[in-house]
C-alpha cells in the first residue's frame, strides 16, 4: 500500500531520519508561536537563487502527523516548490488541498481554527528569511552615530539598491528612499502588493539587518 502524501513529506523532512544537516540558514524555534500548541523547530537552507533547498522539523511522530504537522509541512513545500515569494500568496485553503491524497475529502477539520496560527508561522517566517537573505547578500558594517550625513544617505541608498536587488528576484515591485531624519530611514514602497499582516514581518526582518549594519539598535525603517 503506498504511503500518504502527507506521511512521506514528513519523512523525507523528519530531523531524525536527515541527521546529515550540520549547517543551516535558518532555525525557528516554538513554531507555535503565541498559541503553544505547536512546540517543534524548524531548520532551513537557502540556495544561491534564494529558494528552499532542505527543511527540516522534529515531529513528534512521523507516522501519526497532527493537523498542525500537515499545515507547516504544506507551507514548506508549497515555498520550496515555488520560491520564497509565493509566501505572500499562499492560503491556508491552498496548503490544506495539497497535502490531500484525495481531492474531494478535506484532511484537517475545521480548518479556520488553524487561520491564527498560520499566519503567525507565516510571518515569523517572513521577518527571520528576509534578514537570512539580506545576510546571505553580504554587509558592510559602519557605525551609524559617527558618520556623517551624507554617509548615511550614501550608506541609505546603497540599502535600498540591495532591497530593489532583492525585490526583483524574490518578491515584487521597487522601493525608493525619501529621507533620513536622525534614526529613521524612509522609505517609499509605492504599490506594494502585499497584505498588512505580511508586510509588517517584512520590514522588521529589513529593519534588523540595518540595524546589523549600521551597529545602532536605535535605527528604524519607516514605510511611506
Amino acid at each position: 500500500m503506498a504511503e500518504s502524501k502527507i506521511k512521506q513529506i514528513i519523512k523525507d523532512h523528519y530531523l531524525v531520519n536527515n541527521q546529515q544537516m550540520t549547517s543551516f540558514d535558518l532555525h525557528l524555534t516554538n513554531l507555535g508561536g503565541e498559541s503553544r500548541s505547536y512546540d517543534h523547530d524548524l531548520w532551513l537552507n537557502l540556495n544561491d537563487e534564494f529558494k528552499i533547498s532542505k527543511w527540516y522539523i522534529n515531529f513528534v511522530d512521523a507516522q501519526k502527523p497532527s493537523e498542525f504537522d500537515l499545515i507547516v509541512s504544506g507551507a514548506l513545500s508549497l515555498l520550496e516548490l515555488h520560491g520564497v515569494s509565493y509566501i505572500f500568496h499562499m492560503t491556508l485553503r491552498e496548503v490544506e488541498s495539497f497535502v490531500r491524497d484525495d481531492n474531494s475529502t478535506p484532511i484537517v477539520k475545521e480548518l479556520f481554527r488553524y487561520q491564527k496560527f498560520f499566519d503567525e508561522f507565516l510571518g515569523r517566517l517572513i521577518q527571520n528569511a528576509t534578514n537570512s537573505l539580506f545576510l546571505k547578500s553580504g554587509m558592510e558594517i559602519q557605525v551609524w552615530d559617527i558618520i556623517s550625513y551624507e554617509q548615511k544617505i550614501q550608506a541609505s541608498q546603497s540599502f535600498v539598491d540591495k532591497i530593489n536587488i532583492l525585490l526583483k528576484t524574490t518578491f515584487s515591485g521597487q522601493v525608493k528612499l525619501v529621507n533620513v531624519e536622525e534614526s529613521k530611514i524612509i522609505i517609499d514602497f509605492g504599490p506594494f502588493n502585499v497584505r498588512q499582516n505580511y508586510f509588517v514581518p517584512l520590514l522588521e526582518g529589513m529593519t534588523h539587518y540595518v540595524q546589523l549594519s549600521f551597529s545602532s539598535t536605535d535605527i528604524n525603517l519607516v514605510a511611506q
